[in-house]
């Protein structure tokens, strides 16, 4: 941190020393805050994409279009590359989980990344059973 700070300040004291025209500081300011791409890029990557689990549609989606647009501001030779053996991609369709009885209530519920679907549109119908453990040890009985 003593390191950076020394480093932050002889920088600024070489802008000054130099004599550079203040000109030069409000261009790299106005670059930032007028000419930002930041959210256009966390937009596609978070909501145009959605989610990005490894090997799975929206995790190429998103490395396409990553490597598109460095290809547009003129990176030669953008590609994807392989990292390893991975397997097989995931992507969520649908979830709903509702309590039918005594009342009808639906539930909020969201299935583990990599789980299987399911054989049927009804896939438990069964009593409620109440659960009270206080650690891991006492859930495993």
């Amino acid at each position: 941190m003593r390191k950076l700070s020394s480093f932050l300040l002889l920088f600024c004291f070489f802008i000054v020393a130099s004599g550079q025209d203040m000109d030069i500081v409000n261009k790299i300011k106005d670059e930032g805050t007028k000419n930002s791409k930041v959210m256009d890029i966390a937009f596609h990557l978070t909501d145009v994409s959605g989610p990005r689990l490894t090997a799975s549609p929206g995790y190429l989606k998103a490395a396409n279009w990553a490597k598109d647009e460095l290809t547009k501001t003129g990176l030669q030779n953008a590609k994807l590359e392989p990292w390893g053996e991975f397997g097989k991609g995931w992507q969520q369709e649908r979830c709903y989980i509702a309590m039918l009885s005594p009342y009808y209530m639906p539930l909020i519920a969201v299935p583990r990344a990599w789980t299987g679907s399911t054989p049927g549109k009804t896939i438990m119908k069964s009593d409620i059973v109440l659960i009270k453990a206080k650690d891991t040890i006492e859930l495993m009985q």
